[in-house]
C-alpha cells in the first residue's frame, strides 16, 4: 500500500522547516533545536554550489550566517550556542559540519521523502 501527502510551503526556508518539523519524532528534536537544524540546512541549501564541503560549512557556521538565524529565529546568541552544542551531542552536526544523511537538495521545487514501515518475523 502506498499514500501520498503533499505539503505546500510558500517559500524554501518554510519548506526546510516543514521538512524538519515532520522528521522531528525520528530525530528527537526538541522545537528550538527543529528551528535551528532547520535554518542550517536551508542555508546549506543555498550555498550547495560550493562543492568543497570544508569550505562550504564554514560560511554556514560563519558569525554571518549565525546572526541571520538569530534574526530569522528572534534568538540571542547564548541560546543558539547551546542549541548547536545540543545538535552536535545528537550528532546532527559532527566538526562543525552537517552528515552528508541529512543534506537536503529540492528537484523541481521539492523535497520527496519516504517512509517504510515493514514487519519482519
Amino acid at each position: 500500500m502506498k499514500r501520498e501527502i503533499t505539503f505546500n510551503f510558500t517559500t524554501e526556508q518554510k519548506m526546510f522547516k516543514g521538512f524538519v518539523t515532520t522528521m522531528q519524532p525520528v530525530l528527537n528534536l526538541r522545537d528550538r533545536e527543529a528551528d535551528v537544524f532547520a535554518q542550517l540546512l536551508y542555508y546549506n541549501y543555498l550555498k550547495r554550489d560550493i562543492k568543497n564541503l570544508k569550505d562550504r560549512f564554514e560560511l554556514v557556521f560563519s558569525s554571518k550566517t549565525k546572526k541571520l538565524i538569530m534574526q530569522n529565529l528572534d534568538i540571542k546568541d547564548s541560546i543558539l550556542q547551546n542549541t548547536l552544542s545540543i545538535l552536535r551531542k545528537k550528532n546532527l552536526i559532527i566538526n562543525n559540519e552537517i552528515p552528508l544523511k541529512y543534506h537536503i537538495y529540492l528537484t523541481d521545487g521539492k523535497i520527496e521523502l519516504t517512509f517504510k514501515f515493514n514487519i519482519k518475523n
